[in-house]
C-alpha cells in the first residue's frame, strides 16, 4: 500500500511541474481548467524526464530518493515566476475550479447516464488491468527491448551507463531508443528506494487514462457533450488501446505525446490562441523523446503540414520556424546526445533499409491493417467517409487541414512496411499505428458530427 502512494506521489510531481509551465504559457487564462490539467501530466512527465536525463549525463548519482528535492527545486523556481506574473498561486485557483465540477449534475441524464458508463467501464479496465500488471512478470524479450531492463541497470548502477561498446550502454537493449520511458521508470524506483517491477509497469494504466482524459478535453466547443462522450468511450474501448494499457511498453506514452501534439496544433489554427502552439511544440517535442518514430515520421510529417500551410498562407511562416526551433529547443538535449554518440535514428540499431516492393506484402499489409486489426472498423469508416464526402471536405478549411495532417501521418507512418524491406516486421505494423489511431478517432467523430449530426 505504502508503494502505491509512493507512485501516486511520483506522478503528482510531474504534474505539477507540468501545471505550472502551462499555466505560464496561459497568461491570459484563455485555457480551459480541464483541459490545462490534462496538457499538464504529459508536459510535466516529459519535463521532469529531460531534467532527470541532464542531470545524469553530466554525471549525477542517483541514489536513493536524491531525484526529489531536485526535482521540487525548479517547481519553485517556477511557481515564484508564476505568482509575480499572476499574482496567486495556482493551488488556491486550483481550489476555486474544482468546486465548479459539481455542476456535472445539471446535465441532461442522457449525458448522465453516458458519463456513468463511461466512468464505470474505465474504472473497470483499469482494475482488470492494474491486477494483470501486478501479478504477470516481464517476458524476457521484451525485457530487452528497452521496457524494463534498461531502467533497471541505471537504477542499479545509480547512473548512465556511457560506454558505447558495451552492450549495457544507456542500460542495454537497443542503443538508440530514447530515454523517457526508462527515465520515468527509474524516477519512480527512486522514489520508492527498490526495483518495484510490477508497481511501477502500472505507469502503461496511467497513460490509458491521461490518453482518454486528454482525449475528451481536446474535442472542440461546437461538439456536443453526447457526442463527446461517446467518441470518447469508442476511443477507450478500442481492443488493442485496452491490451497497451496492461504492457510495458512506451507506445500509449508516444501516442498520447503525438495525440497532444496535433489536437493542440488543430486547435491553434481554429483558435489562433498561442498557448496550443506551444502545447503542440512540448507534444512534438515528447514524441522524439519517447519513441524514435516521433524524430524519423512524426516530425517530418509535421515539417512537410507545415509547409503546406505555410504555401496556402494559413500560417506564416515565422511562426511555423518559431514552433518547430521550440520544438528542437525543448528536445535538445536528447537530440545533442544522439549527435555526439552517433545513435540511428529508425527502431532497431540500424538505419538502413533497402527500397523494395513486393505485391504479396502489400496485400498482407492491407489485409491486417483494415480488416485483421483490433481497429479495423474505424478506419474503415473513416476513408469511406473521406471518400464519399472529399468535395465538402476540401471546401471546409477546418477539415481539409485535419484530413491532410492525418493522411500525411498515416502515410509516412506505412511507407516503412509497404516500400522497404521493414515489411519483414509487419508483426509491428499495427502495433505502430496504434499511435495515430486516436487523431483517427478524432478526424472521423469530426467527420459524423459536420455531415451527419448536425444535418438531423
Amino acid at each position: 500500500m505504502i508503494d502505491i502512494l509512493i507512485i501516486t506521489i511520483s506522478y503528482l510531481v510531474p504534474w505539477y511541474l507540468g501545471w505550472v509551465v502551462v499555466s505560464l504559457l496561459d497568461k491570459h487564462d484563455n485555457l480551459a481548467y480541464l483541459y490545462k490539467l490534462a496538457v499538464s501530466f504529459l508536459i510535466g512527465i516529459g519535463l521532469m524526464t529531460t531534467i532527470i536525463f541532464i542531470y545524469t549525463w553530466t554525471g549525477g548519482n542517483l541514489v536513493g530518493r536524491t531525484l526529489l528535492p531536485m526535482m521540487i527545486t525548479p517547481i519553485i523556481l517556477l511557481e515564484i515566476i508564476h505568482f509575480k506574473f499572476k499574482s496567486e498561486f495556482s493551488f488556491k485557483k486550483c481550489y476555486k475550479e474544482v468546486k465548479k465540477i459539481k455542476e456535472i449534475i445539471k446535465w441532461k441524464k442522457l449525458n448522465l447516464i453516458l458519463l456513468t458508463l463511461l466512468v464505470i467501464y474505465v474504472l473497470s479496465q483499469s482494475v482488470l488491468g492494474a491486477y494483470q500488471i501486478i501479478h504477470n512478470p516481464t517476458y524476457d524479450f521484451d525485457a530487452w527491448n528497452n521496457w524494463n531492463l534498461r531502467p533497471k541497470v541505471i537504477y542499479t548502477q545509480h547512473q548512465l551507463p556511457m560506454n558505447k561498446p558495451n552492450e549495457f550502454f544507456l542500460g542495454g537493449g537497443i542503443k538508440s531508443y530514447p530515454l523517457n520511458d526508462p527515465l520515468l521508470k527509474v524516477w519512480q524506483a527512486s522514489l520508492l528506494t527498490k526495483w518495484n517491477e510490477n508497481v511501477i509497469n502500472l505507469y502503461s494504466l496511467v497513460f490509458y487514462i491521461a490518453l482518454i482524459f486528454l482525449f475528451y478535453q481536446s474535442l472542440p466547443k461546437i461538439f456536443s457533450r453526447t457526442i463527446k462522450l461517446i467518441s470518447t468511450y469508442l476511443l477507450a474501448s478500442l481492443p488493442f488501446l485496452v491490451l497497451h494499457s496492461r504492457i510495458a511498453y512506451a507506445d500509449l506514452e508516444i501516442t498520447s505525446f503525438i495525440f497532444l501534439a496535433y489536437s493542440a496544433l488543430f486547435m491553434y489554427l481554429q483558435t489562433r490562441d498561442k498557448p496550443y502552439l506551444y502545447i503542440s511544440a512540448f507534444g512534438l517535442a515528447f514524441s522524439i523523446w519517447t519513441k524514435n518514430e516521433g524524430f524519423a515520421l512524426v516530425l517530418p510529417s509535421l515539417i512537410i503540414f507545415m509547409i503546406f500551410l505555410v504555401i496556402s498562407k494559413q500560417l506564416r511562416f515565422k511562426t511555423s520556424i518559431k514552433y518547430l526551433l521550440t520544438s528542437l529547443f525543448i528536445v535538445s538535449p536528447w537530440l545533442l546526445f544522439r549527435w555526439l554518440y552517433d545513435l540511428d535514428v529508425l527502431s532497431g540499431d540500424s538505419s538502413s533499409f533497402n527500397m523494395i516492393f513486393q505485391v504479396s506484402e502489400f496485400t498482407r499489409w492491407f489485409s491486417l491493417l483494415l480488416f485483421r486489426s483490433h481497429f479495423s472498423f474505424l478506419l474503415i469508416a473513416l476513408f469511406i467517409i473521406m471518400i464519399l464526402k472529399i468535395k465538402d471536405i476540401y471546401h471546409s478549411q477546418s477539415l481539409q487541414k485535419m484530413t491532410f495532417a492525418f493522411l500525411l501521418l498515416f502515410a509516412l507512418y506505412n511507407f516503412v512496411f509497404m516500400f522497404t524491406d521493414k515489411s519483414q516486421s509487419l508483426n509491428a505494423m499495427i502495433r505502430a499505428n496504434m499511435q495515430i489511431i486516436p487523431i483517427a478517432v478524432l478526424l472521423l467523430i469530426s467527420y459524423i458530427n459536420k455531415f451527419f449530426a448536425q444535418n438531423r
